[in-house]
């Protein structure tokens, strides 16, 4: 199934380019995404104000409106999300002694049903993807926006738009029997995440939109 958000119209045409100077809590966060956050959130407010996204295929330059409101979105995902990935960082893919959950189980009985909750009741929604096992590595973890999903056996497909690449269809695939143990989570590039989680957002009416 699928929600109403369709990448090839709710999407931004720019692909997340964007170079940033700052970081949060003195870590370089944002630098190996861009503003991956900000994109998601932003394209999600469109969508649930029921606003087109700007038609541009160009990545706006600072101080410009669009790209201003994405930097800023990008704090809130951020802000708002980043106990989250720190604890996905922290905790282990294999059971260890005295861990009391392993990443996968964590995405397998918590996330997965919470995302499919929120995907059946017709919202698209923004997922954080965790690759991280240590605070420098947090610069590489992503945000995306999960609109559908498909479960094949033990296979689950989950349908996103990856802002790196522009306005096209992704899937993240995951194997959710009960005795898996490496949770390895594949998108279709072949990149390889340890987990994701749906992430805290609110919609926010875009700045520059007039109502």
């Amino acid at each position: 199934m699928r929600v109403s958000f369709d990448p090839a119209r709710d999407a931004f045409a720019f692909r997340n380019t964007f170079a940033n100077r700052c970081s949060i809590a003195r870590v370089p966060i944002t630098e190996a995404r861009g503003r991956c956050g900000g994109m998601a959130f932003a394209a999600l407010d469109h969508w649930h104000a029921k606003v087109h996204v700007p038609a541009t295929d160009e990545v706006p330059p600072d101080g410009e409106p669009l790209a201003d409101y994405i930097h800023d979105r990008m704090r809130t995902s951020m802000i708002d999300n980043w106990e989250r990935f720190v604890l996905f960082m922290r905790t282990p893919d294999h059971r260890i002694p005295l861990s009391r959950a392993v990443l996968p189980q964590i995405v397998r009985e918590e996330e997965l049903p919470k995302l499919i909750a929120r995907l059946e009741n017709g919202e698209p929604q923004p997922l954080g993807l965790s690759q991280a096992r240590n605070m420098a590595g947090l610069a590489q973890d992503h945000q995306v926006v999960a609109y559908g999903y498909e479960q094949e056996g033990p296979t689950t497909r989950i349908f996103i738009w990856d802002n790196r690449y522009g306005r096209r269809e992704d899937v993240l695939e995951l194997t959710t029997r009960p005795d898996r143990t490496d949770g390895a989570i594949v998108e279709s590039d072949g990149q390889r995440w340890r987990g994701f989680f749906v992430e805290r957002y609110s919609a926010r009416i875009p700045s520059y939109v007039k109502v």
